[in-house]
């Protein structure tokens, strides 16, 4: 039963026209993002490097930036940096609208009476919660390679034309920027499946979700007093770049230590989220009345 739904579920994705729209949308994100680093891919000339290092010396001097680079001081990217905090970091962007998406995407089947419908031909409930979010998961991580390749394609078309044909050379660390980016929009979308099922109402699950974030993010940032350690590793943001980059710095964290959150981690962080999330919204789902 299981194997036939998930098929259903996954055919189902490529013939809705809102699945379609999702990929159009992400594709218009992914042309945009870009632009804010555009600005800075253009390799300096000889007379602003020698500017920037004259700089440099002086915020040395007088010890107004001791660990400043030359390369910070030319506000140049190169298309490694371009990779990790253009793309890279862009890849949160992406994956709040694909969030955003599933959302809409599940709550629709809800509002419309289309979940009660297929409760009708399939009355096991765990089965279909479970085919719903694998397939949301699989919707998640091709929303976050449309909008990565989208955005990647531009910034190397304009990076060559900028810088020439030879600027580029292996292109470090991109392939594993597609591979974190899917695997989290992978994780999103499952997440954004169960939320969904939790609170069968697309305003409400997306409100829950922004004020997680905010939240989260404001007890991160504002806090009075540093978190500790264990909390940051439960920084639902700081997880998320470390499962696309491969790994998220603190940087002199309490002015003691780096604190290094590898993929590893982030992807333990959302596999427990996806499992108290599931346990729940079977709960909620069993015994919820659905109607058509």
């Amino acid at each position: 039963m299981f194997a036939n739904l998930m098929r259903s579920e996954l055919s189902r994705l490529r013939y809705r026209r809102r699945a379609w729209g999702s990929l159009i949308l992400v594709m218009l994100a992914g042309l945009v993002l870009p632009s804010q680093w555009m600005g800075s891919i253009r390799e300096p000339t000889a007379a602003e490097v020698t500017l920037a290092k004259a700089e440099l010396v002086r915020v040395q001097l007088f010890n107004e930036c001791a660990d400043c680079t030359l390369a910070q001081m030319q506000g140049w990217w190169s298309f490694e940096r371009v990779v990790q905090e253009g793309i890279g970091a862009s890849a949160i962007v992406l994956a709040f609208l694909a969030f955003m998406i599933v959302v809409t995407y599940v709550g629709a089947d809800f509002s419309s009476g289309a979940m009660s419908t297929q409760l009708t031909f399939t009355p096991r409930r765990i089965v279909v919660l479970s085919a719903r979010a694998l397939a949301c998961g699989v919707l998640g991580a091709v929303l976050m390679l449309v909008g990565l390749v989208t955005a990647t394609s531009v910034t190397i078309i304009g990076y060559l034309s900028v810088n020439g044909s030879d600027s580029i050379g292996a292109a470090p660390g991109l392939l594993n920027v597609m591979v974190g980016g899917a695997i989290y929009g992978f994780l999103i979308g499952v997440i954004a499946a169960l939320v969904t099922f939790i609170i069968p109402s697309t305003p409400l699950a997306m409100a829950a979700a922004v004020v997680i974030l905010v939240v989260t993010g404001l007890v991160d940032d504002a806090s009075f007093t540093p978190l500790s350690k264990a909390a940051l590793h439960m920084m639902p943001m700081r997880n998320g770049n470390a499962v696309i980059l491969g790994e998220h710095v603190v940087e002199r964290y309490n002015q003691v230590t780096d604190v290094t959150i590898t993929r590893a981690d982030g992807l333990v962080f959302h596999l427990v989220v996806i499992l108290a999330l599931f346990a729940l919204a079977a709960f909620l789902f069993e015994r919820r009345d659905i109607k058509g």
